[in-house]
């Protein structure tokens, strides 16, 4: 939903590759990128590598549009900022935190929660992953709960346990 805000209020022009790759495409390619890297304890990668992540996307992915790999990380890069080349051909997250958010998210969208407490539960670089993890998944349980039972009006306990700022 972000980046969906972003995009309506920041670009500048609508370039013909947008029409094509939509912003949950785009949440999903950059989540796993932030993924792969996260898990590699890489911040920094070369253009090489997104390249090969983003043709790879494509492959794997239906409903992605068979586009010009250096383009869509131009347009990413350009438009979104959230991809920034921090030197030639070496890139990053223009954030830790959005390298973190977007690596917790993949882990839920992937259903991979049992292999990151598994494989990083007492590693502290994982940490706000963790806490990040707990407020999407218990975002998740409210809205399967929501669907389930829609005759309560009230978030099931464990929402507001894991929401509370």
């Amino acid at each position: 939903m972000l980046l969906r805000k972003w995009a309506a209020e920041k670009r500048i022009q609508k370039e013909p590759i947008y029409q094509k790759f939509g912003s949950d495409l785009e949440l999903e390619l950059l989540s796993e990128i932030a993924y792969t890297s996260f898990v590699d304890n890489q911040l920094f990668f070369s253009k090489q590598t997104v390249l090969d992540q983003i043709q790879d996307f494509q492959k794997e992915n239906q409903n992605a549009p068979d586009l010009d790999t250096g383009q869509i990380l131009k347009e990413i890069e350009v438009q979104q900022g959230i991809l920034v080349e921090r030197s030639r051909d070496a890139y990053s997250f223009s954030h830790l935190t959005f390298q973190e958010y977007l690596t917790a998210k993949c882990i839920v969208d992937n259903q991979k929660v049992n292999q990151l407490v598994r494989d990083h539960l007492a590693d502290e670089r994982w940490r706000e992953v963790f806490l990040l993890v707990a407020g999407l998944v218990s975002c998740c349980a409210f809205k399967l709960h929501s669907r389930h039972f829609p005759y309560f009006d009230i978030a099931p306990p464990i929402y507001y346990k894991f929401t509370v700022i």
